[in-house]
């Protein structure tokens, strides 16, 4: 509770790997970023960023010494991440999209234990075509799974 401080983390070019399950293929990142503050019990961070060939993700937040988490922000997945055929042509025309692929809202709280990940894909999709990003969205929140 006493720490205070702040600090910037840039890791390039590694792999992350699942400690739980390391058979799984390891996810390859080009940048992992974060700016952060540290006071009263947890880091408050500004700034959180992590880019690879599949996934650009934005965060911010807490993440407490006591391993709590209470993060939100963005992910743009990369559209071969996309169910293939029919799906993808569905998909395409629903998914909010930008410049580096498909726009998800996430939120990330539990611990780093036991994550409790959440990603939105927008308004137009889960008010009844949730179902046809299930895909997408599982592999984006079992990324964040990996994470931590």
């Amino acid at each position: 509770e006493s720490i205070k401080g702040e600090g910037n983390v840039q890791l390039n070019e590694g792999v992350i790997t699942d400690r739980k399950n390391p058979e799984e293929e390891p996810i390859a990142y080009n940048l992992i970023l974060a700016r952060f503050t540290v006071g009263g019990g947890k880091a408050q961070v500004t700034e959180g960023r992590l880019e690879s060939d599949k996934f650009y993700i934005d965060l911010e937040g807490d993440v407490g010494l006591d391993r709590t988490l209470d993060l939100y922000g963005a992910c743009d997945v990369e559209k071969s991440m996309v169910r293939k055929g029919f799906f993808k042509k569905l998909v395409s025309n629903i998914l909010p999209d930008n410049d580096r692929g498909y726009h998800f809202h996430v939120r990330i709280g539990g611990s780093f234990e036991q994550p409790d990940v959440k990603v939105k894909a927008g308004r137009a999709v889960t008010d009844g075509l949730q179902d046809t990003v299930k895909d997408t969205g599982n592999k984006v929140e079992k990324f964040f799974k990996k994470v931590f």
